[in-house]
């Protein structure tokens, strides 16, 4: 890419210009060139913003408590889920499919608490 133009800007009257109120400067380009190509600056890289993937969370709110300490463990051989609070003492027993995750068989202990088939803590 070439140079962008060069223009003389005069500072004063109409008498001829000394050395001191003459400025030059280059005109930003319209097009082509960012800002890191002229008057002098550098090329800066784009911060690139990185995503954080959201993971499966390990602990649960309490539907009856509402405390941030409800555990789920899975029992693959047996397709049974243990779900403990550790704050109220709230816990069930219930069967889910193999392919069910932590968070699946929460929810379906959610659903069976609201449902009245589960009920209060022990």
């Amino acid at each position: 890419m070439g140079m962008p133009p060069l223009t003389l800007h005069l500072k004063g009257s109409l008498h001829p210009p000394h050395p001191w109120m003459v400025s030059l400067s280059f005109i930003k380009p319209s097009r082509g060139l960012s800002r890191g190509d002229w008057m002098g600056g550098r090329k800066r890289r784009r911060k690139v913003v990185k995503r954080v993937p959201r993971r499966v969370p390990k602990v649960f709110n309490c539907p009856s408590c509402d405390s941030r300490s409800v555990t789920v463990e899975l029992d693959d051989k047996r397709g049974v889920a243990f779900i403990h609070c550790g704050t109220c003492g709230l816990q069930a027993e219930i069967e889910v499919p193999k392919v069910f995750e932590v968070v699946h068989a929460f929810n379906k202990f959610v659903d069976l608490y609201y449902e009245g088939k589960i009920g209060g803590p022990r």
